[in-house]
């Protein structure tokens, strides 16, 4: 309940700031009922914001990420990632409880924000998806629904401690990916569908993705 309470008060202030920046979005109408995982890719501090934003001001459903443990290094900082719906990830082992917690979330119902390059690009460019979207989906045996992030590598870049004051992020959604997997789950199928996955973001984020620089 303290957690839900927290989160409309950050929701109430944190959305329209953060849809200021925003310019135009294309594919709403592609969001599956249900659960399902967003891959998206990652050029700013903003983009998980505005996916976040974006799904509760059109569906009241909201998105929730799992954040590696290191990003709650002090108490605001975990009262944030409280207060807006994160899974701490313990990343230097495997993490079968935060899995399990997000495949639960997922099966009744939930979104879960992923970022298949695992990190914010440094440089703008789109690099090599790591395969914990397809994992997560597969797990969940939930669709995925690619979603291609402009513009907010110049609004926000890493250097900078602020975004620039300007409405410009264009946000494009593509359709759900079904997974039907009738075969073992190898490092090889699992990166060929992450490639795929990969593809299509580039598709929608007008970034190049190439499948033989990222193996």
């Amino acid at each position: 309940m303290a957690g839900k309470l927290r989160y409309k008060l950050f929701a109430s202030w944190l959305i329209p700031i953060t849809l200021s920046f925003v310019k135009e979005v294309e594919g709403l109408e592609n969001a599956p009922e249900g659960g399902f995982v967003i891959a998206a890719n990652h050029e700013s501090y903003i983009d998980p914001l505005i996916i976040k934003a974006l799904f509760d001001r059109n569906f009241s459903r909201i998105v929730f990420y799992l954040t590696k443990k290191e990003a709650y290094g002090s108490l605001l900082k975990k009262f944030f990632f409280d207060s807006v719906g994160t899974i701490p990830v313990d990343r230097q082992k495997r993490d079968d409880g935060a899995l399990e917690e997000a495949v639960k979330n997922l099966k009744s119902g939930g979104i879960a924000g992923v970022f298949p390059e695992g990190t914010r690009s440094k440089d703008g460019k789109l690099h090599k998806g790591k395969t914990g979207a397809v994992r997560l989906a597969l797990a969940a045996q939930c669709p995925i629904l690619p979603i291609g992030i402009s513009n907010t590598f110049e609004l926000w870049p890493p250097q900078k401690k602020f975004p620039r004051l300007e409405k410009e992020a264009v946000i494009k959604i593509g359709k759900p990916i079904t997974i039907n997997l009738h075969e073992i789950a190898t490092k090889e199928v699992l990166r060929s569908l992450t490639n795929n996955l990969m593809q299509k973001i580039s598709e929608l984020s007008g970034q190049e993705y190439v499948e033989d620089e990222n193996k």
